[in-house]
């Protein structure tokens, strides 16, 4: 009654992955050494290259933050041209609040 299974990797089966795995390793060592003779010495290749200037980074972000917010709200309180060629302005959202509800939208199904 006591079945064994078979096992799945036999010792042999093992040292033939490991031998061919360590075959490839070397190989591939030996293929970069052939294609690139020169590149153990590109190791000091990183002395060579410019550092790169620091990013601009933001010195006051609250400031930065609310003159944002500040030229949005003007743009939203005000009038202007959108596109002058077409017609397109644009107007103070209250001002299109107010315009919507004195004459309801154009093609909206009445209640």
């Amino acid at each position: 009654m006591d079945e064994v299974e078979p096992q799945d990797l036999t010792p042999h089966l093992a040292l033939i992955v490991a031998s061919l795995s360590l075959a490839g390793l070397v190989a591939s060592i030996l293929l970069v050494l052939w294609l690139r003779p020169d590149s153990p010495k590109d190791r000091d290749l990183h002395a060579a290259v410019t550092p790169l200037p620091a990013p601009a980074l933001q010195t006051d972000p609250a400031a930065d933050m609310e003159r944002f917010r500040a030229e949005e709200r003007r743009v939203l309180e005000s009038y202007g041209w959108i596109d002058r060629q077409r017609g397109v302005v644009r107007i103070p959202v209250e001002a299109a609040m107010r315009r919507v509800v004195r004459d309801g939208i154009p093609g909206w199904p009445a209640p």
